[in-house]
């Protein structure tokens, strides 16, 4: 329908009314208000710190439980004999291996990391494919592509090799101890403290947007086990071992609490189950009446 000019009974050409069906859709009053942003869960210190993720008791209590493993495990509680290369050099160096894995994940944080260690995190091993112009990028409902929501460093990067390496190291000290080390305790000792460590950095990362595994809370049954047999054998000669009693009692406390962790992330999976099944009922329940109503 056209407008006419206010002199005449002519339209007026110069004005280009709107049908209703130009005129755009108006939101709702509730999708009037600018949704937040999406946190990152990934980044670099120059876009700033990531947000951090809320954890549930099992990550908490196996965060918990990694520091009470790695305190134990500082003492020489296996009975290996070691001296100053066993009981501090190597022991050093491991923590300086998983030291790096808490760099990498602290740089893959967006928290400020030093120049070398930010370059070291940033360089990745694996090749750049080259982009043939075949590879779509999917974007709209399906979100960025992973290479712009993964920015900087990639797995496994140059400080992996680095912490590896370091780990590598801490073994290959023992053979220089003066003293008389049995290398199979002493290596098992090292072993359990890179675990416990590593578990403590992999809830750091998980906090920050990784993945959780649950073999970390699995594998410090072993801790329990090893702690037990520690403090057995501290009382059976006529001297109690102290160290063994006092590291294995620790190192056992800490494994424990680490495996109740799988009891208590199975029942909040269970509960998260559970509540999913009751709100699909009651969406059936909702659409059955809505349908017997009309």
């Amino acid at each position: 329908m056209a407008d006419y000019s206010p002199l005449s009974n002519q339209p007026d050409a110069r004005i280009h009314p709107m049908t209703p069906a130009d005129l755009p859709e108006l939101p709702d009053d509730a999708q009037m208000i600018q949704a937040a942003p999406a946190a990152r869960t990934t980044g670099t210190a120059a876009d700033g710190p990531v947000q951090l993720r809320e954890l549930d008791k099992a990550p908490l209590h196996l965060r918990r439980a990694a520091m009470i493993a790695v305190v134990g495990c500082l003492l020489p509680w296996m009975g290996h004999g070691g001296g100053l290369m066993t009981n501090v050099v190597a022991k050093v160096l491991v923590l300086l291996g998983m030291g790096c894995l808490w760099i990498y994940w602290k740089y893959r944080g967006g928290e400020p990391v030093m120049g070398l260690f930010a370059k070291l995190s940033e360089l990745s091993l694996i090749p750049k494919k080259k982009d043939d112009g075949k590879k779509k990028r999917r974007r709209g409902k399906d979100g960025p592509d992973a290479d712009d929501i993964l920015r900087g460093a990639k797995f496994p990067a140059a400080i992996h090799v680095l912490a590896l390496l370091l780990v590598v190291a801490s073994v290959v000290v023992l053979q220089f101890d003066t003293a008389e080390v049995k290398l199979g305790k002493a290596a098992a000792e090292l072993g359990m403290l890179a675990w416990g460590a590593a578990a403590w950095v992999h809830i750091y990362a998980f906090e920050r947007g990784g993945k959780f595994n649950p073999l970390f809370p699995l594998m410090f049954l072993g801790h329990a086990a090893a702690g037990v047999l520690a403090v057995l054998s501290a009382f059976q000669g006529e001297d109690v071992d102290l160290f063994a009693a006092i590291g294995g009692g620790i190192v056992a406390a800490g494994g424990f609490l680490a495996a109740y962790t799988i009891i208590e992330a199975l029942r909040s999976a269970k509960s998260e189950g559970d509540a999913k099944k009751q709100a699909a009922l009651e969406a059936r329940k909702t659409a059955r009446k809505a349908r017997t109503s009309g």
